[in-house]
Parts: C-alpha cells; sequence; structure tokens
C-alpha cells in the first residue's frame, strides 16, 4: 500500500508574509521572482507584477486560516508527519523537500479519519418538493380578517 507523505514547512507568519508579498511574476515570460531575495531583476522590474494571489489582502487572509489550522492538521497527522525548517533559503527548503519525499514513509500508526457526523433531519431546513405551511407567515403578515356575513 502507497503511503502519503505529509510535510509541514516551520517558518514565521512574518517570513511567509514578506516572501509573498515580495513575489514577482514576469508578465512576458511566466518566470517568478522575489524582490527581497533576487538581485538579478533590476533591469526587468518594469517587466514584473505581483500575482492576484499575492495581494495583501489575500495574504493576510491565507496566513490567518493557516494558523488557526496547523494544529489541528499536525495533531491529525501526528508521527507520520515531518517537519521541516522552512525559514532558509527557496533552494535549501526545496532540497530538503524532496530529500524528504524520496525516503521511505516514516513508520507510524495509520490516522484514522474523523467519523463523518450524523446529520438530524430536524437541521435539514427546506425541501423544495414539501408542500408549505402556512404557519410559517404568521409571524410576518397581518392576521386575516374574520367577518361573519350571516
Amino acid at each position: 500500500m502507497l503511503k502519503a507523505t505529509v510535510i509541514f514547512l516551520d517558518v514565521d507568519s512574518f517570513t511567509c508574509k514578506q516572501r509573498l508579498l515580495g513575489r514577482r511574476v514576469n508578465m512576458y515570460t511566466g518566470s517568478k521572482h522575489n524582490l527581497t531575495s533576487d538581485n538579478s531583476i533590476e533591469e526587468k522590474i518594469d517587466q514584473l507584477a505581483a500575482h492576484p494571489e499575492d495581494y495583501r489582502s489575500n495574504v493576510e487572509r491565507q496566513i490567518k486560516e493557516y494558523e488557526d489550522n496547523v494544529t489541528a492538521m499536525m495533531n491529525y497527522a501526528g508521527a507520520s508527519a515531518t517537519i521541516i525548517d522552512g525559514s532558509g533559503s527557496a533552494s535549501t527548503v526545496r532540497e530538503l523537500t524532496e530529500a524528504c519525499l524520496m525516503r521511505p514513509a516514516p513508520c507510524a500508526p495509520p490516522r484514522v479519519p474523523a467519523r463523518a457526523r450524523d446529520i438530524n433531519a430536524e437541521d435539514i431546513e427546506f425541501d423544495p418538493d414539501d408542500e408549505i405551511d402556512p404557519r410559517v407567515f404568521d409571524g410576518i403578515r397581518f392576521p386575516e380578517a374574520k367577518v361573519s356575513l350571516i
């Protein structure tokens, strides 16, 4: 059976934000550059643009989402996960990741998926094929006048 390898990069959020906000793409060639670490981009700075995913609001939202969920993901992966120091250069992190992928998966008990939640029939709000109960409108309309014609 083929085992999946789970890899976490251990890097602080400031470094992540700095790297993502400094990332640029050449509009003509598609090559990727980083303003903070790539010194050879001075002559082509007018050809570089930020990718739409790298705008500050997107980056901050993604980092917050990661920080909110990383502990649960690490607890789920348990001993089968590998943690790599992501604070080094891009080439160093890439080499560490490739080395991790070439090794056999760590011997750990298999991850047990969380049990699917039971769906309570009362939680289902609306089925389009159901007959409408007229009492649902009682709180939002005036009561009809009851006039006797006899």
